[in-house]
């Protein structure tokens, strides 16, 4: 029964595990059609369902960093004032 029980612990672990590995990290940066870093920029990561998993803001020049799963499709980027773009990452 002990070993029966260590075993499923181990097999949940090694699950946890795997899973966490499929997050990675996006990075880039955010820029008006001057070239200007945009501050504030709020990125979303999206699902195949649209769905929102993780948001973000650029910093002051215009960096943004999201950890996605392998499940998301595209970032969405919003501002104040400037039409929302989506792009692909896929």
């Amino acid at each position: 029964m002990r070993k029966l029980v260590s075993f499923l612990a181990c097999c949940v672990l090694l699950i946890g595990q795997l899973h966490a590995q499929t997050n990675r990290t996006v990075t880039g940066s955010v820029t008006d059609e001057k070239g200007a870093p945009l501050t504030g920029v709020t990125v979303n990561a999206l699902g195949a369902d649209r769905k929102v998993s993780a948001t973000t803001l650029s910093d002051a020049s215009g960096k943004f960093s999201i950890r996605v799963t392998d499940r998301t499709r595209s970032l969405q980027f919003a501002y104040v004032g400037l039409e929302e773009q989506t792009v692909s990452i896929a």
